[in-house]
């Protein structure tokens, strides 16, 4: 059993000492296009991290469903969380855990605008508790993007593209609506990199890359190499761990 909220408190304990890592999924709900759900960054994580959790032997904590979407925070549908907020609601989680006697947690983020606030979190618990904290988004992507074809040009950027259009096709197909496919973005403006820029400055459809070529196969293919790419740095960790080595 993977899901730490469906233990009883008289044998979580033993699970915890069992598997040593906790997952912690975090997600986001912000606009996708019109062909993709709201739920799209919470929908792909919970299958990312429930593939991820088999093949690691972790326990998984149930998905954080807000982010920060501060570059389409304003587009219809999304809820946007301050960074601070999220940074002090992981802290709390981190430092939760660590009481319940966890030595490693992996903070996991499907969406590019968590990334921030999960290391600030790993660093402030750093200071405070000897736990070990990993923050991951997905660190595969380099080979995963070699299964697409047609990927916008910013290294970074994906977002209900061919590669989030084909996980969600091949994880929830009954959300994916491909007849509503909008035109994307090939190349988004350069200050995106060095100065505020919300994306509702430059796109009314949200979709940086293009959609149209998404498959499931290519979703299927994409998260297996996705999910090896993490459970490689997972099992490391878990085997230092083990064996009480520091990096």
């Amino acid at each position: 059993m993977q899901n730490y909220q469906d233990y009883s408190s008289s044998t979580i304990r033993a699970a915890i000492d069992s598997k040593l890592n906790v997952i912690v999924p975090i997600g986001a709900v912000e606009a996708h296009s019109a062909h993709l759900p709201l739920s799209t960054d919470n929908c792909i994580a919970q299958g990312y991290v429930e593939a991820l959790a088999a093949k690691t032997d972790s326990l998984v904590l149930p998905l954080l469903p807000f982010g920060q979407t501060w570059s389409l925070q304003y587009a219809p549908g999304s809820i946007h969380i301050e960074e601070e907020t999220m940074v002090s609601l992981l802290v709390d989680v981190l430092l939760s855990l660590d009481r319940q006697g966890v030595k490693m947690v992996t903070l996991i983020s499907t969406h590019i605008g968590n990334i921030s606030a999960m290391k600030a979190a790993a660093r402030k618990v750093y200071e405070k508790v000897p736990l070990k904290v990993l923050y991951l988004t997905y660190p595969g992507l380099s080979q995963a993007k070699t299964v697409f074809e047609r990927l916008s040009q910013h290294g970074q950027y994906l977002h209900a593209d061919e590669i989030e259009t084909s996980l969600m096709m091949h994880l929830r197909p009954d959300l994916v609506h491909m007849e509503h496919i909008q035109p994307g973005l090939l190349q988004v403006p350069a200050q995106t990199d060095y100065t505020p820029t919300r994306w509702t400055e430059f796109t009314d459809h949200y979709v940086v890359g293009d959609a149209a070529l998404s498959t499931p196969e290519k979703g299927h293919k994409a998260l297996d190499i996705l999910v090896e790419a993490a459970a490689a740095i997972i099992l490391k960790e878990k085997r230092a761990l083990t064996h009480g080595e520091k990096h």
